[in-house]
């Protein structure tokens, strides 16, 4: 039931993207961004089989199985599995001088996959995430009311089967479903953002106005229970010389005490 897209690199590196789409169903898609994910993609897309109307999958250029396995794990499932030719820029400082027009923008690499996404809203979910029970609830009540903002927070997850969890505990609290018509992503200090993380004055009464905060973790994130080489696969070669990476990868770990209990099985391939 799903469908691939094949883009191969161009003359001049030029790429369009068109956001006009007439007619959005009433519904939710998972739009998912990859590259390298073969140690958690199974287990992420398993967890969130049934959970959303649609499914649009990104995925740049990997060494990795990710492609296969994200195949066959949609097979029966209505998706666009969308093959984008081109590496990104890493993320980090100076993020925001990059070229958001670019092909081998981060930025640029998200707003083009946003128009394949069908559905009048859209979940930004990743290959290292595992739903929880409390986010299948949610969801469940989300439809009745179809906020057009949520953040969320995952807890970060240390081992496959989470049982301990690194000294940061959670993620950040950030807007995970968005209304897809109306939303794009720019440059940030560090990485790509929703537009509605902007600065300015009319922007944070938006953000004070519009985005409900969950308070408990939704999800499960291994980014940093993965092999390194997987955790810093969007970030600069020379990272062990930036200050900002090497304080991301200074945690301690301990055990997990968070609402989100340990697996049963470890996710981890």
């Amino acid at each position: 039931m799903n469908s691939e897209i094949f883009f191969k690199p161009i003359e001049n590196d030029v790429l369009k993207y068109d956001h006009g789409l007439t007619h959005l169903d009433d519904g939710i898609t998972a739009f998912i961004r990859l590259k390298d994910e073969a140690q958690t993609i199974e287990a992420s897309l398993r967890s969130i089989e049934g959970l959303f109307d649609y499914y649009v999958i990104l995925i740049q250029p990997s060494n990795d199985k990710t492609a296969e396995i994200v195949k066959e794990v949609m097979k029966d499932s209505k998706a666009t599995i969308v093959h984008y030719p081109y590496e990104s820029w890493p993320n980090g400082p100076g993020y925001s001088e990059q070229d958001e027009t670019s092909v081998y923008s981060r930025t640029f690499f998200y707003n083009f996959g946003t128009q394949f996404i069908p559905t009048k809203h859209a979940f930004k979910w990743d290959g290292d995430m595992i739903a929880s029970t409390d986010l299948r609830k949610y969801l469940s009540k989300w439809r009745k009311n179809k906020r057009g903002y949520v953040a969320m927070k995952g807890v970060e997850c240390a081992d496959g089967l989470c049982a301990t969890v690194n000294s940061r505990i959670y993620t950040g609290n950030e807007v995970r479903i968005f209304k897809s018509k109306k939303s794009a992503f720019s440059n940030g200090p560090k990485c790509e953002i929703l537009n509605i993380y902007k600065k300015g004055l009319l922007y944070a009464i938006f953000r004070r106005l519009f985005i409900y905060k969950m308070q408990q973790p939704m999800y499960y994130h291994f980014k940093y229970a993965k092999l390194e080489s997987s955790q810093t696969k969007a970030w600069p070669e020379n990272w062990r010389e930036v200050e900002h990476f090497v304080n991301l990868m200074s945690f301690d770990v301990e055990s997990n005490k968070t609402t989100l209990r340990p697996l049963s099985e470890n996710i981890l391939k």
